[in-house]
């Protein structure tokens, strides 16, 4: 695993902490799961999981990732356990935002709506990725601003 691999976990555990302070009240019990083999990111003791994905490219893409195989294998949103995908993304004209969708409401958007996504296709053991435009993915699901200083959303 290289350095970037690295980095991005970094961030990615930074997304998860922000996360979890942002939902504290509809969530008291909300918690990271430890692990690198947990089926997501965030639970709370009811049991409902959270996926969170920092897609720190989507200002210069203009698109929003979402990972389905792993070299050949299925990953990502193809194998999610998680119940809800929450996605920092950055959208042109608005700034930082995050949104909510439910895994199963995520998945029927994708597969309804392929025409107009373009796909990335990882070489050897690079991740093939869904590309849904940002203003698309804003336009589906609710999203929220991600204030300068932390300060939650607008």
């Amino acid at each position: 695993m290289g350095q970037t691999f690295w980095t991005d976990l970094e961030i990615g555990h930074k997304a998860e902490d922000w996360v979890l302070k942002e939902l504290k009240g509809e969530f008291p019990t909300l918690h990271k799961t430890e692990g690198l083999n947990s089926h997501a990111d965030l639970i709370d003791d009811n049991g409902y999981s959270i996926e969170v994905k920092y897609d720190k490219r989507s200002s210069d893409t203009g698109n929003v990732a979402i990972e389905y195989n792993h070299g050949e294998t299925p990953s990502g949103i193809s194998t999610s356990k998680a119940m809800e995908w929450i996605v920092i993304y950055y959208l042109k004209g608005t700034g930082w935002v995050y949104a909510r969708a439910k895994t199963q409401e995520l998945r029927a958007f994708i597969k309804n709506n392929k025409e107009y996504f373009e796909t990335y296709e990882g070489v050897g053991e690079k991740s093939d990725l869904i590309l849904i435009p940002t203003h698309l993915f804003a336009d589906t699901f609710n999203y929220y601003k991600i204030l300068d200083k932390g300060q939650g959303r607008v």
